[in-house]
């Protein structure tokens, strides 16, 4: 975001100010996926399911 409204003139000064890797983030900027992201189709579950499922055994274990 900071790179579309200009605070940065490079991807290489966002780079550093954020002290992340050059290349990930000039292939998030190119619409890459993270590795998570672009895995989940193989997942058992989908990221909405994992969160159901997380809430579900919570509350199991709230209710003893």
């Amino acid at each position: 975001m900071a790179l579309h409204n200009k605070q940065f003139e490079h991807v290489n000064a966002a780079a550093r100010h954020f002290k992340v890797d050059r290349n990930t983030l000039s292939q998030r900027l190119k619409g890459r996926k993270t590795h998570a992201q672009a895995h989940e189709p193989a997942q058992l579950f989908s990221r909405a399911e994992e969160d159901v499922l997380y809430l579900w055994c919570r509350r199991l274990t709230a209710s003893g």
